[in-house]
């Protein structure tokens, strides 16, 4: 595995711990909001937009996620399809610019 492969890796890795810890957050800002007696109540206000921020980091780390999981798969498709061609090296399927 080379450097590149074991990054992309560890950045999925990131972000599916980065997803998780966002929807826990959030199911922990929810519960803090649901126990608020009143809507004056700080731990309502806590929730509520605590809720709403940690919404947002859910959105935002799946996307990264995702992002990175189509990475790897565009990656590996390039890999078979040079494979069943028969290129070995890596830089022979990249076509030089025209020259002007």
């Amino acid at each position: 595995m080379n450097d590149d492969q074991q990054d992309l890796d560890s950045a999925i890795h990131h972000a599916r711990v980065l997803t998780w810890v966002c929807v826990a957050l959030f199911v922990v800002l929810d519960v803090v909001g649901l126990t608020a007696s009143s809507q004056s109540d700080p731990r309502f206000v806590l929730g509520a937009f605590g809720g709403a921020a940690s919404f947002l980091g859910i959105i935002g780390a799946g996307v990264w996620w995702a992002y990175l999981a189509s990475q790897r798969r565009a990656r590996s498709l390039d890999d078979r399809l040079d494979h069943e061609l028969g290129m070995e090296d890596e830089h022979d399927d990249r076509r030089e610019p025209p020259s002007v």
